[in-house]
């Protein structure tokens, strides 16, 4: 019979059922870019789970979950859930208005770029039951910060802010909601035909539109960023085709407008 949990805190869903790899050591396993690629996403508080297999008898699980839809296998700790029967709902994922979006956006300017973030907060139980093997106090500041996934990526800034009501990844957010026709125009044809919200994305990477002079995105390397629309859209034109339907056979980017008060 399947089993079902729902997250107790902040839970980290990993794509490899080896936790003590990714944490618990004095130092991570970062790639060259000094990111954590294990880690998937972060589920809410309340996140439905359905438990589908048991690790060698450990607290590591298999999962799946309506929360992030997923062909390849996903993993949590048990000690972030508690056990509920298959009757429990699912979390409510109420979004917010356009003012509230932009607002929290503007708050988490600074935050740090994590791989797989999207709980800026930080999740500390990470470093509680994962303790790394030296102290606390002498891991540095890149270290600490990821081994809480203090921080968020491209798409989990905008996860964390419409309370996960937005599709996880880019390769969703690239079909979410309705196209903008930006097919054939110049930056400023585009520019003029952007509302707040708006997202230019590809498979890779999303930019949101905070209003026509003012972008921002969580950059790797920079964190939570603004800059200037019209400058940041041009750099997306020097090495992409704007379309209005995407294609992973070209470099292209799309925008995609999705707040039901916009659309």
């Amino acid at each position: 019979m399947p089993r079902y949990a729902i997250a107790r805190f902040p839970t980290p869903v990993l794509n490899s059922p080896t936790f003590t790899m990714c944490f618990g050591r004095d130092c991570l396993p970062l790639d060259e870019q000094q990111l954590l690629r294990p880690i998937e996403m972060v589920l809410f508080p309340d996140s439905k789970i359905q438990l589908v297999e048991n690790i060698d008898s450990s607290l590591i699980w298999r999962i799946c979950t309506q929360e992030h839809p997923c062909s390849d296998p996903l993993y949590i700790d048990e000690r972030f859930v508690a056990f509920v029967d298959e009757h429990c709902p699912e979390r409510i994922q109420d979004l917010p208005s356009v003012a509230i979006i932009t607002q929290r956006l503007l708050d988490l300017v600074g935050k740090r770029y994590i791989w797989g973030g999207n709980w800026p907060q930080g999740i500390p139980q990470l470093l509680q039951w994962y303790k790394p093997v030296v102290k606390e106090e002498n891991l540095d500041a890149l270290v600490q910060d990821t081994w809480q996934l203090k921080g968020v990526d491209c798409s989990g800034l905008l996860y964390f802010v419409t309370n996960g009501s937005t599709p996880r990844n880019t390769s969703e957010l690239v079909e979410w909601g309705k196209p903008v026709c930006i097919a054939g125009k110049n930056c400023d044809a585009i520019i003029a035909s952007l509302l707040p919200l708006d997202l230019i994305v590809w498979k890779g990477h999303v930019i949101i539109v905070l209003d026509r002079p003012t972008a921002i995105e969580s950059r790797m390397g920079s964190g939570v960023v603004i800059s200037s629309l019209k400058e940041r859209l041009q750099e997306v034109f020097n090495e992409r085709k704007a379309v209005d339907i995407y294609t992973s056979k070209e470099s292209s980017f799309v925008v995609r407008r999705w707040h039901p008060s916009q659309v």
